[in-house]
């Protein structure tokens, strides 16, 4: 006979608008004949339809205080082979295989950099001993879900890197709202009770004795020549080439008539028009959310480097659906032949806004990619992924990490 395994993965889910037993629902679904005394970390996304300190509270009717426990609001949820709306997804991870450090610090707005750091020093303030191996597929990993309405990611990925340097890899998602653009909540919490926090960055340094895989691909391609970023204003591109950015943009790609002088219509042609910056082995992907006709400037999720480079990109559902594929499979091939256990996907909301219909697709690749294990993951407002180099902020942009 074969012992048990030291370390599993389990996910649950519910549709129940209730938010205590909705959450006391996906952790019974998740645990299933387990008593819960062995799960080192719960890892929930909800609905901003719930309330998350009702949702931690029915996930405590079967768990114990002592469990470390995050979560974050979303535009959408991922639970195993469903993708939806409204409802709330958990993943518990178990066993001795397992060691866990989670951590939170507010102010994102102001300085998100500083967050960022703080939250680092705080998961790596202990005299516990590493486990991890190699950078390309070791054993930790410091998981990171933000408020996705406040601050500059990017420099809150900065902020982290002062502290856990090249070795660490980074990984995690941006808090949504359901795309009411008003306020996301992050929650942390264990032995010292639960916590729902605004203009947050909460973190966990996740250990493993398997191997750690992330995937990230976005399925986008550049579309002529580089242009030079000439003038920013914050996330706003002002000038390309030195002339007013929205009118480059609408001219490169021979934009339909709409799209010039219909705002709407604009933004729905940009779902599937990014910009891109160079990046390490693939380009990093910024989200424009819409034009302001009146500056003539582009409006952008995140900034881009003035006097830099950028491409106008473009894609289509195949192109989405592939990067999904090459995703999930970079994800597998990085547990070196280890068999996942479990899957956590953060998926950009304007990535299922241009899947439309094809949305369940994905879900269904995602499954068939990484053998159907317990799958959970949500719709973002920006991707989190760094493995090498010190960019790690991402937009329409696909990230799988898998564990074995």
């Amino acid at each position: 006979m074969t012992s048990p395994s030291p370390r599993w993965c389990a996910a649950g889910s519910s549709v129940g608008t209730g938010s205590a037993q909705a959450g006391l629902d996906a952790a019974r679904e998740a645990l299933g004949s387990r008593d819960g005394a062995d799960v080192a970390l719960a890892v929930v996304f909800a609905s901003s339809s719930h309330d998350l300190a009702a949702v931690a509270e029915g996930i405590r009717g079967v768990l114990p205080q002592q469990t470390q426990l995050i979560g974050c609001t979303t535009s959408g949820e991922i639970a195993g082979t469903h993708s939806r709306e409204a409802s709330l997804a958990l993943m518990l991870f178990g066993g001795a295989g397992f060691s866990v450090t989670t951590a939170a610090a507010v102010g994102m707005a102001e300085g998100s950099a500083d967050a960022g750091q703080r939250v680092a020093e705080m998961l790596y303030d202990t005299d516990e001993p590493l486990l991890r191996t190699a950078v390309d597929g070791g054993n930790e990993v410091v998981l990171l879900l933000s408020d996705g309405l406040a601050g500059d990611q990017q420099a809150m990925v900065t902020g982290v890197y002062r502290v856990t340097g090249a070795a660490i890899p980074l990984v995690g998602g941006c808090a949504g709202d359901d795309l009411a653009m008003q306020q996301t909540y992050q929650l942390v919490g264990g032995r010292d009770g639960d916590r729902v926090l605004r203009d947050s960055v909460v973190g966990v340094r996740l250990r493993s004795e398997g191997a750690l895989g992330i995937g990230v691909r976005h399925g986008w391609r550049r579309v002529g020549d580089p242009l030079v970023v000439t003038g920013t204003a914050g996330a706003r591109v002002m000038t390309l080439d030195d002339q007013p950015a929205l009118d480059v943009y609408l001219r490169v790609l021979d934009a339909p008539p709409q799209a010039h002088t219909d705002p709407a219509a604009f933004t729905q042609f940009a779902l599937e028009h990014p910009l891109g910056i160079s990046g390490r082995g693939q380009d990093l992907v910024r989200f424009v959310t819409g034009g302001d006709f009146a500056t003539r400037a582009l409006n952008l999720v995140a900034p881009v480097p003035q006097g830099g480079l950028t491409w106008i990109m473009t894609g289509d559902v195949d192109s989405v659906l592939g990067a999904t594929n090459d995703a999930c499979r970079q994800a597998v091939d990085a547990l070196h032949g280890q068999p996942p256990r479990g899957v956590l996907a953060f998926d950009c909301i304007a990535r299922r806004a241009v899947l439309g219909s094809s949305t369940q697709d994905e879900v269904d690749f995602i499954g068939a990619s990484t053998d159907g294990v317990p799958a959970i993951g949500f719709y973002t407002y920006g991707e989190i992924a760094r493995t090498r180099g010190i960019s790690g902020f991402h937009n329409q942009t696909l990230v799988v990490l898998a564990v074995s």
